[in-house]
């Protein structure tokens, strides 16, 4: 009986895959290892090694898919079938209804993701669940082709796949959800010539958010840095201040100066993204609200002398036949993540 060690077995292998004959094969092995090895005894041999699988091992192990929520949507993502939508945003990104005599709004404002803080983002929707409509504004980060010095190493891939989940789970639980284009978005319309040759099918447009939200037909993403809904304007102004509220205040003044010229309607409320604060102020009958966020401190943002320490937080806004009830309407503050270099963003 032939004692089939290691080395013996992988010559086997090595020499059935070069299509040796299993009599040739008998003996090469006997002479090379001065052994009694018959041409019955290969048969054997092959049979039990193809059962197991020593001949497919690479393919038979588990494959790795990079981007899970992109391949379970790539035949959308691939086509180049229209895609409709179940409403529409004005061109001038004002949008008057009321669903339902009292509307709910989510104001779901800088996730950053991939460095999203997923238990808030969840514990938001939960508590808005009965929301018509969910507004989200800088839900990227694309932190991976950013052009500040980086401190972790995130593939485009997995910042894309993040979020097409965010899409899926938003298109599942809302009606209707508006996604407002900031900063952050706006690093692939400048760079997508320098993405890696297997993800330059997803340039067909420079708004890389409007590409992903193809499949979800109730998510409508807008190339504006602002919305009005009804009496209140969502925005995602590219202004910093180290002064409280004095961004909001901001926005609100320079929406004053320019409805006219921008169509707006009458409005006395406004939620502002960015500053990454919460917080609430009036003014000459207007609530102005800074919405917080929903991520982990930003490495650029602690590195950098000018920045305040982020809050955690999110806004909901009530309105009653189309007008802000400011009594109803309020900001939701979480605890802020201890920041640290050493937590992981590819969750």
């Amino acid at each position: 009986m032939i004692n089939w060690e290691e080395n013996i077995t992988n010559r086997l292998i090595e020499l059935t895959s070069r299509d040796e004959v299993p009599g040739r094969i008998a003996e090469i092995l006997s002479e090379e290892y001065d052994i009694k090895v018959t041409r019955d005894a290969v048969y054997a041999k092959v049979r039990l090694l193809r059962e197991s699988g020593a001949f497919t091992e690479l393919s038979d192990k588990t494959k790795t898919v990079l981007m899970p929520y992109y391949e379970k949507h790539h035949e959308v993502y691939e086509s180049e079938e229209v895609i409709e939508k179940t409403f529409e945003v004005p061109e001038n990104n004002v949008i008057m209804f009321s669903l339902k005599p009292r509307m709910k709004i989510l104001h779901l404002g800088d996730l950053h993701m991939p460095f999203e803080v997923e238990d808030q983002v969840q514990t938001a929707i939960n508590m808005s669940a009965t929301s018509e409509i969910c507004v989200a504004s800088e839900i990227s980060d694309f932190y991976s082709i950013s052009r500040f010095n980086k401190n972790f190493s995130i593939p485009l891939e997995v910042e894309i796949d993040k979020i097409i989940r965010l899409y899926e789970l938003l298109s599942s639980k809302f009606p209707y959800t508006i996604v407002i284009q900031a900063n952050h978005d706006n690093r692939v319309g400048r760079q997508f010539t320098e993405l890696p040759s297997s993800l330059l099918p997803l340039v067909k447009t420079s708004n890389m958010l409007k590409f992903l939200a193809r499949p979800f037909s109730n998510i409508v993403v807008i190339d504006q840095w602002y919305c009005q809904i009804n009496d209140c304007i969502f925005a995602h102004a590219e202004a910093f201040s180290t002064v409280d509220m004095k961004v909001g205040v901001k926005v609100r003044d320079w929406m004053r100066d320019w409805t006219e010229t921008l169509g707006l309607q009458p409005f006395r409320c406004v939620v502002q993204g960015h500053v990454h604060q919460l917080g609430v102020t009036y003014r000459n009958g207007t609530k102005i609200m800074e919405a917080g966020c929903l991520c982990y401190s930003p490495d650029y943002s602690v590195e950098r002398l000018y920045a305040r320490p982020q809050v955690n937080g999110y806004v909901e806004v009530v309105q009653e036949h189309g007008i802000t009830n400011f009594e109803s309407s309020r900001e939701h503050r979480f605890s802020t993540p201890i920041y640290t270099q050493r937590f992981n963003p590819v969750r």
